[in-house]
């Protein structure tokens, strides 16, 4: 179920916008999916500058890591919130 900027799935929510990876990459976060054998949560990502799309487990997108700084943060920051499209792009 989309609401206005939430991605809801069993629960839990996803911001969806642009974030920025601890190895410096920006990534547009556009839903949340199941994985067909486990149910375990995925985020469903696109690269902002080549468009190539990913999945990731959820746990390791909130997982927190040590980032160039120092600082230990969740491994993907959220930048800026926007508006999920109900194709899965932002264009």
């Amino acid at each position: 179920m989309i609401t206005l900027r939430e991605e809801h799935l069993d629960g839990k929510v996803l911001q969806c916008g642009v974030y920025r990876h601890f190895k410096g990459g920006r990534y547009y976060a556009q839903k949340l999916a199941l994985h067909s054998e486990t149910e375990d949560l995925h985020v469903v990502y696109h690269s902002v500058e080549t468009g190539k799309v990913f999945v990731r487990p959820l746990a390791l997108w909130v997982e927190e890591v040590e980032w160039p700084d120092g600082q230990r943060r969740p491994r993907f920051v959220l930048e800026t919130q926007v508006e999920p499209s109900p194709f899965g792009t932002t264009s």
